[in-house]
Parts: structure tokens; sequence; C-alpha cells
């Protein structure tokens, strides 16, 4: 994968993970023009969430993000989690769902001004995904009918991930690191009946 420029959203997995959220939010109407009340920031802590019917999300330095049916404990690295009704339900009796973790990535050697980030000097060479992880509940109605999968930036199910349904609550942990490099998207799906 080549180093990624301000435009090149091909080469920019945190670009393209953003932008299937922005096709949630105002493509598919899932936010309504000016629904203020959707958003809330915590400008003292330097978070964020939004909360829809369809959509829900948030981002946080660390600790924990609570949208909705989404409770996320970030830790390691500063993240935006979100989930996204992939059939059209309502999150909490949703069976097919987009979750995605998404971190920071940056050029392997990119340097900027300061530690604030904001001037940007040397893009770097190829793009490098911030470990962290994010412990992940879901209140669903239909928790213990629900399996998880990692995905691949381009959607394709790459592996099921272990996770647990008790209570009404489906819970899996999102880790950046996986076996085959940086991992930011999973889908839960019905489970399967053998």
């Amino acid at each position: 994968m080549r180093t990624p420029g301000y435009f090149d959203l091909a080469s920019d997995p945190l670009s393209l993970a953003s932008e299937r959220a922005s096709l949630f939010l105002f493509m598919r109407g899932d936010m309504a023009p000016g629904a203020d009340d959707a958003l809330k920031i915590d400008r003292k802590r330097g978070s964020f969430t939004i909360e829809t019917p369809r959509t829900v999300g948030g981002f946080a330095p660390s600790g924990t993000i609570e949208a909705g049916p989404l409770k996320a404990a970030v830790a390691g690295a500063p993240a935006t989690v979100s989930v996204h009704s992939i059939d059209g339900e309502p999150l909490a009796k949703s069976r097919r769902m987009l979750l995605m973790h998404l971190t920071d990535v940056q050029g392997d050697g990119a340097r900027f001004e300061d530690q604030t980030m904001t001037m940007l000097l040397k893009w770097g060479s190829r793009p490098l995904v911030r470990n962290g992880s994010a412990e992940i509940s879901l209140a669903l109605e239909h928790a213990g009918e629900c399996e998880v999968w990692e995905l691949a930036a381009n959607g394709r199910r790459v592996r099921k991930v272990e996770s647990e349904a008790k209570d009404g609550v489906l819970r899996f942990t999102a880790t950046v690191a996986g076996p085959d490099g940086a991992r930011m998207l999973y889908e839960t799906t019905p489970l399967r009946r053998r």
C-alpha cells in the first residue's frame, strides 16, 4: 500500500472506514439535518457521542463510550467506535451490524511540527495503524442469536471473533493487532445453525 495523501482515500484505511460511517449517517439519512440532539460533545473530556436509531458511536481518548445500546471501554489508544445497522432495523433489534473500531493511521516515519500533530512536516511511508482495544457491549433483543466476524478493509469476512451473549448483551473485544495485521471492522450476523 502506498503512502496516503490528503485526498487519497484508497490508500488510507481510516478514511475508507470513516467514509462508510458518513454514508450511513448522511446518505442513508440516519442523522436528520439539524439534529443537534443526536450529537453530544464533552469538551472537558475531549470526547463526543452520536445516537440515532440505526447508528450510534463516539470518540474518547480513553475510558468509556456509551451511546444507545453500545458501551465501549477504550484502552491503549484514543478511538472512535461506531455501530451501524446493516439490515435497516433499529440497532436494538438488528441482527446484522457493522462495528468500527478506529484508532490512528500515520505513515511510518511521519513527522509533525510538535506534539499537537496539527502541522505535518513529512508523510512517511506505508501507513501504520496505532494499536488499541475496546471491550464492546451491545444490548440487543437478539443478543443470543448473533455471532461476530472480523472483516477485511473490503468487507470480506476474515474469521469469527470470540463473543459471549448473556442477559441480553453481546460482548466481545475489538483489538487492532490481529493475526494477519491491523483490523478495524467487525460484523454481527445471525448465528449459523449447525
